[in-house]
């Protein structure tokens, strides 16, 4: 669950032989040159408390502790108040008795990330388990003592058999004068056939003060910024051809330093489209709001006749929330859906491709609830359902399981560690 976000020049490299020293976890953070993570706040927190191992919460909604001793409880309890405000209030928690502290298993799932094994694709400090967890491709005779040769034991580690996350490159209406987050969005590859994806949401940037994130693999090149023009829903649209934007963030993908071999890393699969208003009389952009559909989490993409869009009051970003928390998305394809915090802050790559993302997070929806399809690529991920006060954007989905079950997203501090600073 270990948020750091990373370059790929630079101190990276040193990082590597940090965790060949078993170095504090938080040391990066406090040098000043990554932004404050969940992470650090887990790590530090295991230091003020020796043998904390994690916290999160459980499916029925309780607050679960791992200590390596019970005694330390009450010195965790007001940690995690103070450094999660509003989470980890209930006077009811269970206490499970850990094995390693927080801080051991980042430095451990650290090293195993840049390792990156055959068999592997994911790696995640886990603190539902108390355990490094392993994710290899169904089927795969990936063996644990492999990760020894790392300095990572074999009882620290647990191995979980699930199939790569693919990309979901459809409220699919023609929009003639407002938009927002959640619409469908199209774009042409180099062979001129066309693709769908999702309009996430409008902020302003550096890169263009009216602009819109989608997610970066809904491009003919991700990690290339050329010339990429966004239609709404697609060019058969009657103004302009349903022009809405153009391409202008999309930094590359880098090899080398913390990125395993064979791979290209970053820390988001998103960018940023500048907006054109496409000379529509009257057209216009709601910034940091989302389509509202009728329902959730049934397929539904028709939007509330009456209140077709809701805000997101609490804006860009938010304090990290534990794992078993809710999220939530809309998109194109599936709308609006919910689910439950599942990975937070996953090393994995990406099925077909080359592409290698750090710390990147997934929310698995209610049993026999398709949360995720083709074309919701590039929705926007909350925290909150939109329109409530304490509601925030926290990521840009890109993925999802097999099963359509599962969706993965980019969480907001590694997104705008690669396209700078959002609002």
């Amino acid at each position: 669950m270990e948020r750091e976000l990373r370059t790929v020049a630079g101190c990276a490299l040193a990082a590597v032989v940090c965790v060949a020293l078993t170095c504090p976890a938080h040391t990066r953070a406090e040098e000043g040159k990554w932004p404050r993570t969940i992470d650090d706040e887990l790590s530090d927190l295991a230091l003020e408390v020796p043998g904390f191992g994690g916290a999160f919460y459980e499916s029925d909604g309780t607050p679960a502790i791992w200590l390596v001793a019970s005694s330390r409880e009450p010195e965790a309890r007001a940690a995690l108040k103070r450094r999660f405000p509003g989470h980890f209030t209930q006077q009811q928690m269970r206490i499970y008795r850990a094995d390693y502290g927080f801080d051991q298993l980042v430095n451990w799932k650290r090293a195993a990330s840049r390792a990156l094994l055959p068999g592997m694709w994911g790696v995640d400090a886990d603190e539902r388990s108390n355990r490094v967890r392993v994710l290899v491709e169904p089927g795969s005779k990936f063996g644990i003592a492999a990760l020894e040769a790392f300095g990572i034991p074999g009882g620290a580690v647990v191995v979980e058999e699930r199939p790569l996350p693919q990309e979901v490159s459809t409220l699919q209406d023609w929009h003639q004068y407002g938009l927002w987050g959640g619409l469908r969005i199209s774009w042409y590859d180099n062979l001129n056939a066309q693709y769908a994806c999702t309009l996430g949401v409008y902020v302003h940037s550096n890169a263009a003060l009216n602009s819109f994130l989608t997610a970066s693999h809904c491009s003919p090149t991700p990690g290339a910024p050329i010339n990429v023009v966004y239609y709404q829903p697609s060019t058969s649209s009657q103004a302009c051809s349903g022009k809405i934007g153009h391409l202008v963030a999309d930094p590359p993908y880098a090899s080398g330093g913390s990125c395993p071999a064979n791979k290209v890393c970053r820390n988001s699969d998103a960018a940023i489209a500048a907006s054109e208003v496409c000379g529509w009389a009257g057209q216009y952009f709601v910034a940091l709001s989302i389509a509202n559909t009728l329902y959730t989490n049934n397929g539904s993409i028709t939007e509330n006749s009456l209140w077709p869009r809701l805000a997101l009051p609490g804006g860009v970003g938010a304090g990290h929330a534990p794992a078993g928390s809710t999220m939530y998305k809309v998109g194109a394809t599936t709308g609006r859906t919910s689910g439950t915090l599942k990975d937070t802050c996953i090393d994995l790559g990406v099925a077909n491709t080359n592409r290698y993302l750090w710390c990147q997070d997934s929310f698995a929806c209610p049993a026999g609830v398709v949360c995720v399809a083709g074309g919701d690529s590039g929705s926007a991920v909350s925290d909150g359902l939109a329109g409530d006060p304490g509601s925030h954007l926290v990521g840009v989905l890109w993925g999802a399981d097999a099963s359509l079950t599962t969706a993965y997203y980019s969480f907001i501090d590694g997104v705008q560690q690669d396209l700078g600073v959002i609002w």
